[in-house]
């Protein structure tokens, strides 16, 4: 091989190597097949090349150049070149969105899809963006209103132990009244303390006394299943003696009752001959009111019935009983 074909050789390989190497520092492997597209951030602190782009939490690219633009409408903004595997399809109208990834300030970006359209950016289109706020900022904006109470209490705080407030004086009496409380609780406990040591021996004996009668009851367990079991037995003869002796008055009561119907249903005696003739009912009804009628006519007229003549006079003629008296 001549020398010159060496040198050929050694321009080549060095050639291929510089472009390797700048695709690797974009962040482009040399046997890539990637798109690139672009995004224009207002700001792109905590976001460096070759951060990961991401949807969904799936990492689908990464970050490539960076560049600050220094003319157009878009001066002062921040180019970010966005390299995507080419079997990714970027819907139009998603948006890039610049997020924090972590506390320590790393920046992130993550696609958010438009999901309704049917139409795909192309390699080399500039996609919509969007700043979220850090996790700092985020969290100050939600700790905002806790400190904004926290600070109202410390000055409630302040305020209620103020000595030349009126709250101080409330405060001094409602400590004193505390205190009197507990010193009243001290006492009571003293007293209670007391009065359970005189009676700790009366408890103590008291004690002894339940001990030895439940030993007493244990050793005579036997005798006591025996005393409930006749008692038990005694009971059931009871009951089974006064119900037969029921059973039997009723029995009595109920056979003298039928005997004493039958009776008044028979016609050979009084009542029943009276019960059963519907003549001898009705002539006793007459006889009834005609006794009546006299007896209240004795009342109203009793000269028709009894003469009292003292001097001899005439005896004066009392008109017989019409049927008229008799009505």
């Amino acid at each position: 091989m001549s020398k010159e074909v060496k040198v050929a050789l050694f321009v080549i390989v060095v050639a291929a190597m510089f472009i390797f190497g700048m695709n690797f520092l974009k962040g482009k492997g040399f046997f890539d097949n990637n798109s690139t597209y672009y995004a224009i951030f207002d700001q792109v602190g905590g976001m460096y090349k070759s951060d990961p782009i991401v949807v969904n939490g799936f990492q689908i690219g990464k970050i490539g150049e960076l560049e600050l633009i220094s003319e157009g409408p878009n001066r002062g903004k921040i180019l970010a070149l966005m390299i995507i595997s080419n079997e990714i399809k970027i819907p139009e109208n998603s948006v890039a969105i610049l997020f924090s990834a972590d506390l320590l300030g790393e920046m992130n970006v993550k696609l958010i899809y438009d999901e309704e359209t049917t139409n795909f950016h192309q390699d080399g289109d500039t996609i919509s963006t969007k700043i979220e706020g850090s996790l700092f900022e985020e969290i100050g904006g939600e700790l905002t209103p806790i400190t904004e109470k926290l600070s109202t209490t410390m000055d409630n705080i302040n305020q209620l132990f103020d000595f030349e407030n009126e709250n101080q004086q409330t405060l001094n009496y409602t400590l004193q009244s505390v205190n009197g409380v507990l010193d009243t609780y001290n006492k009571t406990g003293a007293i209670l303390n007391q009065r359970l040591d005189g009676q700790l021996e009366t408890l103590d004996a008291l004690l002894k006394n339940v001990e030895s009668l439940t030993a007493t009851l244990k050793g005579n367990e036997e005798n006591i299943n025996e005393i409930m079991s006749n008692f038990k037995d005694l009971s059931a003869s009871l009951n089974k003696l006064e119900l037969e002796q029921t059973l039997n008055n009723v029995n009595g009561t109920v056979t003298s009752l039928q005997k004493t119907i039958g009776q008044m249903n028979s016609p050979d005696n009084t009542l029943g001959a009276l019960l059963n003739e519907r003549e001898m009912y009705d002539n006793l009804e007459k006889s009834t009111e005609s006794l009546n009628v006299l007896l209240n006519d004795v009342r109203i007229n009793p000269k028709r019935y009894i003469n009292i003549n003292v001097f001899g006079g005439k005896k004066k003629e009392i008109p017989p009983i019409t049927a008229e008296d008799l009505e």
